[in-house]
């Protein structure tokens, strides 16, 4: 029953699926009569089926009958291959987000898939993209990044790198994000994103210079990126003082938000930019250039 799959394993990998098909569907019952039925014996060809039927696509995925009914075989049965049950859970996942429409019970897939083995980098995106687009999520995406990174070690896997250091930010867990955004960058040196989560996490522990630095990369590397140019602003007039270097900035954001003058970013940068000029207006008045003051508050 072993080359029966094997062979219809070839034949799915080569486009041949209705022989694919034919060939696991065969295995399948060869090994029912020759294991006695034993469960663990035939989970990986159970797997294969299911993952034809899915890529065929239509009611091969979306109908229990098929895709479904074969991946939870695999993934039910006991004592079978840890790999084997780890993907197949990785297929319910699929199923349950993409078909099902039943986030939670993805989650529960791709989260089990994950415990059985940490190296399965479909299983992990999923489930971090899905817990980001549920709220108050990020304690459990930590969680189960952590997890992985201890179980596996951080030279082992990558994926779990860039979602901790993510969520580790939005929780305000800004000392801890810090080397977990390092050793995202080690591995993802052009995600713009990551870098201005360093930077907001240096600005948040009043590391403004190292706060400049990341932002200033994730500009290099994305030029329209309207977070990094406030947050240079806020930081060169806040911090520094410098004003002009803030309302260059600021002014930089509303030129890129050309047409959403009604978002609150805009208006961020509108307020940002207004703070800015009246600060320097202060100064040139401080100073005695009364027409530079003017100048600066007619703007």
């Amino acid at each position: 029953h072993q080359a029966l799959s094997d062979l219809g394993w070839v034949f799915h990998k080569t486009g041949r699926r209705d022989n694919a098909v034919d060939m696991l569907a065969a295995a399948i019952a060869q090994a029912v009569k020759k294991a006695g039925g034993r469960a663990a014996a035939i989970a990986e060809h159970h797997y294969r089926l299911g993952r034809v039927y899915w890529s065929q696509g239509g009611e091969y995925s979306s109908d229990r009958k098929y895709a479904y009914s074969h991946l939870l075989s695999a993934a039910g049965a006991k004592d079978s291959n840890p790999s084997i049950q780890s993907k197949a859970f990785k297929g319910l996942g699929d199923f349950y987000r993409l078909i099902g429409d039943d986030t939670n019970r993805a989650l529960k897939c791709y989260t089990k898939a994950l415990q059985i083995d940490p190296r399965r980098e479909g299983a992990g995106r999923q489930a971090c993209l899905a817990m980001q687009e549920q709220a108050n999520r990020n304690q459990d995406l930590i969680e189960i990044c952590s997890h992985a990174l201890d179980k596996e070690g951080q030279c082992s896997i990558q994926w779990p790198l860039k979602p901790l250091a993510l969520a580790l930010a939005e929780e305000g867990r800004y000392s801890e994000a810090i080397p977990a955004f390092q050793r995202a960058l080690r591995v993802h040196k052009i995600c713009a994103r990551c870098w201005e989560g360093l930077g907001i996490c240096y600005k948040k522990t009043a590391k403004y210079h190292s706060a400049i630095k990341a932002f200033n990369r994730a500009l290099e590397l994305s030029g329209d990126r309207t977070f990094a140019m406030m947050q240079l602003g806020s930081i060169y007039g806040d911090v520094f003082f410098e004003h002009e270097r803030a309302y260059d900035m600021f002014m930089r954001a509303l030129k890129v938000q050309e047409g959403e003058e009604s978002s609150s970013c805009f208006l961020v940068s509108l307020l940002g930019a207004g703070r800015a000029l009246f600060s320097m207006s202060r100064r040139y008045y401080s100073m005695g250039a009364f027409g530079c003051a003017s100048k600066c508050l007619n703007q």
